[in-house]
């Protein structure tokens, strides 16, 4: 097992996300900085999701990542990007079953 898949399955475990899930909801005060980099952490996660998904050929949580990013070009304004995301997402989510299959065997 490399060490990036080690990394990945620790900090899957419950004992790494319990903690953090109890940070994110023990912030009750409107904090501007920590809402920053709160959503920063989450985009670069996502960032990390989409780029693990390319290295490995993972079909389905690809597209579940586009969809993620989606969020951010609308949030930040990029209007192209979301735009033709959301053309791609529709038109991925309509394959023919043969072609599917192949790209599941990516």
């Amino acid at each position: 097992m490399d060490s990036i898949t080690q990394m990945v399955k620790i900090l899957s475990t419950e004992r790494y996300r319990q903690p953090i899930q109890e940070f994110a909801e023990a912030l009750t005060v409107y904090d501007q900085n920590t809402e920053f980099w709160w959503q920063y952490m989450t985009m670069v996660s996502v960032l990390l999701l989409f780029i693990r998904t390319q290295r490995d050929g993972l079909w389905d949580l690809h597209l579940y990542s586009f969809n993620r990013m989606l969020l951010y070009f609308l949030w930040y304004d990029h209007v192209n990007y979301a735009r033709w995301v959301s053309v791609y997402l529709a038109e991925m989510s309509t394959l023919p079953p043969d072609v599917l299959l192949e790209f599941m065997m990516w």
